[in-house]
């Protein structure tokens, strides 16, 4: 067994610093830009530990065709949990929900 380490697991993220970027770029007139699409998604994130769920491989696992991203997020959230996108997987999201309970219901959860 190998070691690795040291593994942050602490907020990844500095609101006051990404929403002062965020002002930067609007002033910047760069206010829709990629950059500033993915400083929205950096200061949505939740601050949690790094760890996340594919939920097209979730789908994938249960067989099941994957709702749209948003839908999956929202009923998550309604069921009592935090939920938000990733910033380094389009397909991932971050929460707080345990898998089997909440996750399998949600994935395949059509509008």
């Amino acid at each position: 067994m190998s070691r690795i380490g040291p593994l942050w697991v602490g907020p990844i993220n500095n609101h006051e610093v990404l929403a002062q970027l965020a002002a930067d770029l609007e002033a910047d007139g760069q206010g829709e830009s990629v950059l500033a699409r993915l400083v929205t998604l950096l200061d949505e994130e939740l601050p949690t530990p790094p760890a996340f769920y594919n939920y097209h491989r979730l789908a994938k696992l249960w067989h099941t065709s994957p709702s749209p991203m948003e839908t999956v997020i929202a009923a998550i959230r309604d069921a009592g949990y935090q939920a938000s996108r990733t910033h380094y997987d389009g397909r991932g999201i971050k929460t707080d929900a345990p898998p089997l309970s909440v996750l399998r219901d949600t994935v395949s959860t059509r509008e």
